[in-house]
């Protein structure tokens, strides 16, 4: 008993030793409050908005630093504090010392809410909508939203749309599951023809006509029968399209067939459209068909076809050829060449292919007409042909003026068969005995040049010492000099060389060459006296004895004082040779063939006395020197000024130049 006293005794002490140390450690913490709140400053904090505030827990983040009653008190210079309160972030900031002791805003942000839904139904394709806002497209939503309410609005094109509307609250997720309702959808599958099976997803439901009703979702049909093309569909019912309608055209199941032909290369038509022969053409059966077969030459053949459906099918087709009649007239009478055989002389009926023939009409001297002609085997074709003779062609195709390859204009001329009288009579002033009256008849149409030859031009053939630069006409020249430019120009030219020269000599030339030459006598005084004009002149300006002004180069009086010969009151403005085309043109529309150079033609000299006329003269073959014609710069008499005024030569002089000429 004793024991038990002694020991009650002794936990009383004990317990009266720690109460006093208790309250002694209590003590010494109030009165540390008491002097801490009394030496510190103590900052009021204050938190918006105030919703925030009702619920907000502040706290001092430094060791030695009171919180209490949303102030902080603290011996630091920048307290660091903590606010938090449910729904908003939380937030951590300085006390600065303006503030310390003072007051220190601040401002707190809501924490969003979280949208979570799940559908019963999940596609990839539903579309997700807030207060009529699309924000998604997928299986489920996970959004994060601003406190408040909203209206939710689901649409799974497979169900009916379905809207709700939820409420969030900061800071807490909101959960949803919904349950979207089945579309009441149905099909109506009808065909021509009827009774076709139909299969929807590959299980036969029935035939057509028919409906079927479902909900909403993909569906594959396939509508088969017999002797007919099986049709396949993928129908989607949406809430967009709950009712659908189908009307289906079958088509026959195709034939086949295949057409050989005899001769090839034809045309192969059936029903209006072009095929191959002798391959496999797909056709849609129990059809009519009118299969055609026709080639240049040959009788058309076509037959009449209907196929079975999956019947394959060869067919042959043999054309025969056929003819057509051509009637071939011309005038004059002429061969005809029918694809270049003769076969004969029109007029003529042939009977030929009814392919393209080339018929050409040929006669000599006449220019030959080619006609490309299709026969026909029911109509009688007529080719009626005019010709026209060969001159004439070539002279409605000939250009009234041309520049050859070394640049000489050439101008045509065409006397159509003109008469003039050659020479002087002998009453008339100044008449030589070698200027002998002579009736010449032109009818060819020739070129000749429009100047006299030039140095430049000359050059071009044959190096030689010139007088004057390349503008001035070309002197010194022999006759054979200067026939040997003109068949070296028409060999550059591709045409037939006119002269026949050998070792320096004229052997022979060509009358009928369209090569370069020389003018003939008569066509040459022709030009003076004849062309442009309605009668014949005496000289080439006309029958006035007033020689017009500029018109041409000859002994003026600027020449009196070194020659004995001048013309009076006439005034050229040269004293000797003048550039090439510094006058007028001559009546003729030529440059200088009266004056600055005589000109080389083509005839041997001769004096005979004829009473025939003759046609384009050429002159003789042989002889021992060539006619010069007309005057030049030093001419000073009435004589020599006249065109009917000839002289001969052979060799070159400083006074006798050339013009070039060629028939047409």
């Amino acid at each position: 008993m004793n024991n038990i006293n002694t020991a009650l005794q002794r936990e009383r002490q004990k317990y009266k030793v720690r109460t006093f140390y208790l309250l002694g450690f209590i003590g010494c913490i109030s009165i540390f409050v008491y002097f801490f709140l009394l030496l510190s400053n103590g900052t009021k904090i204050i938190i918006l908005p105030e919703e925030a505030s009702i619920n907000a827990k502040v706290k001092s983040e430094n060791f030695f630093d009171l919180s209490f009653n949303n102030f902080i008190y603290s011996f630091s210079s920048k307290p660091v504090f903590s606010v938090s309160s449910k729904g908003y972030k939380k937030i951590q900031e300085t006390i600065t010392h303006e503030n310390k002791g003072k007051f220190h805003e601040v401002l707190m942000t809501e924490l969003p809410g979280i949208l979570n839904v799940n559908i019963n139904n999940k596609n990839e394709n539903t579309q997700w909508f807030l207060d009529e806002k699309f924000i998604f497209q997928g299986e489920k939503l996970e959004i994060s939203l601003p406190a408040g309410q909203y209206n939710l609005a689901v649409n799974n094109p497979f169900f009916e749309k379905k809207n709700t509307n939820v409420i969030i609250e900061k800071g807490e997720p909101n959960n949803l599951d919904l349950e979207l309702n089945n579309i009441n959808s149905f099909i109506k599958i009808d065909s021509e023809p009827t009774n076709a099976t139909v299969f929807i997803n590959k299980k036969k439901i029935g035939q057509t006509p028919m409906i079927f009703k479902d909900q909403g979702g993909k569906y594959m049909i396939e509508v088969k029968k017999e002797n007919y093309e099986k049709i396949n569909e993928t129908i989607i019912i949406t809430n967009q399209n709950k009712v659908n309608q189908r009307n289906y055209i079958l088509e026959l199941i195709e034939a086949k067939l295949k057409v050989t032909t005899k001769p090839k290369g034809g045309n192969l038509n059936i029903n209006g459209l072009v095929y191959q022969t002798d391959k496999f053409i797909n056709l849609k059966s129990n059809k009519e068909y009118i299969v055609s077969y026709e080639k240049a030459g040959f009788k058309k053949k076509s037959l009449n076809l209907n196929l079975k459906p999956n019947e394959e099918r060869t067919e042959t087709i043999n054309l025969e050829e056929e003819y057509g009649i051509v009637e071939i007239i011309s005038k004059p009478k002429a061969e005809i060449w029918i694809n270049e055989k003769l076969s004969g002389q029109t007029p003529k009926l042939v009977e030929l292919r009814t392919i393209q023939q080339t018929i050409e009409v040929r006669k000599k001297n006449f220019r030959s007409v080619t006609n490309k002609i299709l026969p026909k085997a029911d109509k009688k074709k007529v080719l009626n042909i005019s010709l026209i003779d060969e001159k004439t062609a070539r002279l409605q195709e000939a250009k009234s003026s041309y520049n050859n390859s070394i640049n000489i204009e050439m101008k045509l001329f065409n006397p159509k068969g003109d008469m003039l009288q050659l020479g002087a009579k002998r009453h008339e002033k100044g008449q030589r005995a070698n200027e002998i009256l002579r009736k010449v008849n032109l009818t060819k149409p020739f070129y000749v040049s429009l100047h006299e030859v030039s140095n430049e031009n000359f050059t071009n053939f044959k190096e030689k010492q010139l007088s004057g630069n390349g503008s001035f006409p070309i002197s010194n020249i022999s006759w054979i000099e200067a026939a040997a430019f003109c068949n070296w120009l028409s060999k550059k030219e591709k045409l037939e060389e006119f002269y026949v020269i050998k070792g320096g000599k004229l052997i022979d030339f060509k009358g009928n060459s369209n090569g370069y030459r020389l003018l003939t006598e008569a066509e040459w005084e022709w030009l003076s006296r004849k062309a442009n004009k309605k009668k014949a002149s005496k000289f080439s300006w006309g029958d006035s004895f007033i020689i017009p002004d500029n018109y041409l180069n000859i002994a003026d009086e600027s020449a009196q004082s070194n020659q004995r010969n001048f013309v009076k009151d006439y005034d050229d403005g040269y004293e000797n040779l003048a550039e090439i085309g510094s006058f007028n043109k001559e009546k003729s529309g030529l440059y200088d063939l009266s004056g600055n150079l005589s000109e080389w033609v083509h005839d041997y000299y001769t004096v005979t006395f004829s009473d025939k006329i003759e046609k384009d003269p050429l002159g003789k073959k042989k002889g021992s020197s060539h006619v010069i014609k007309g005057a030049n710069w030093s001419s000073g008499t009435l004589t020599k000024i006249r065109p009917s005024y000839r002289e001969n030569g052979i060799k070159g002089n400083e006074t006798t130049g050339f013009r070039i000429a060629r028939y047409l």
